[in-house]
């Protein structure tokens, strides 16, 4: 996440609607017949990661990393901490990018909510500091997947910007935006240190209904994926770049 992308108006997502700051997600494909009406019953408690508590007045928004591991940790320290959130029985792979001088440490798992399926969380360790600068969680479906796995992604995608609307208040954050040929940024955003959150979903189709110029998206092929990527630097990356002047 270099920068905050610049919003769009409301977007029609794989039969869903996108717009405002609420990210509502009424559906909106065929018509069904109206519902028998149902007798009242009482309210059944929502669930917190549906539902998150409102911030406490004046909450900052405050990026450190995700769930124990923070900036700033070694592999070793990551690793500890993915096992402390995960159960010690997570796939670990690692390796490193020749391209920007940094590793990483990829761990499975098996279930990972709000996202349906598996998961994968990866810790980037920076090419000069080789501590925790980056995490992205991603979740993926099958190759070709069909259009109510495509939306189950998109509606794991708009609770978890829900999630972070509703929590501690930014510095600075995006609004609804596209990239690529069928990729949106569901939610953006900046703390006062430059750390960034992001929510991204791609492999999805979609259609702009507000503007000057309306946006179509074509067909999706491959994979629909869902990504939350927490940076310790927003601006200012730790990776390996030639030098301004230098070459």
């Amino acid at each position: 996440m270099r920068s905050l992308r610049a919003a769009l108006g409301a977007i029609l997502i794989c039969g869903l609607t996108m717009a405002g700051p609420a990210f509502a997600l009424p559906f909106i494909g065929k018509k069904q017949p109206p519902a028998a009406p149902k007798t009242p019953t009482a309210p059944t408690p929502a669930k917190p990661a549906q539902t998150p508590a409102p911030a406490a007045p004046g909450a900052a928004l405050d990026v450190k990393g995700f769930r124990s591991a923070t900036f700033g940790m070694t592999p070793a320290q990551v690793k500890a901490a993915a096992a402390s959130d995960f159960g010690a029985a997570a796939k670990v792979a690692e390796g490193s990018n020749a391209a920007d001088g940094t590793q990483f440490v990829l761990v499975s798992v098996e279930h990972l909510d709000p996202g349906p399926g598996t998961a994968q969380v990866g810790y980037v360790f920076g090419a000069t500091s080789k501590t925790l600068t980056a995490v992205n969680v991603v979740w993926s479906t099958v190759a070709e997947p069909t259009e109510q796995q495509r939306t189950a992604m998109v509606q794991a995608g708009q609770q978890l910007a829900a999630y972070f609307q509703q929590g501690p208040a930014p510095a600075k954050t995006g609004g609804l935006a596209t990239f690529g040929t069928n990729g949106l940024v569901l939610y953006s955003a900046v703390d006062k240190k430059d750390s960034g959150v992001e929510v991204m979903v791609d492999g999805v189709e979609y259609q702009r209904t507000g503007g000057d110029k309306p946006l179509a998206s074509p067909p999706p092929k491959g994979p629909a994926t869902l990504r939350v990527s927490y940076t310790q630097n927003v601006d200012k990356p730790d990776i390996k770049a030639i030098k301004p002047g230098s070459f």
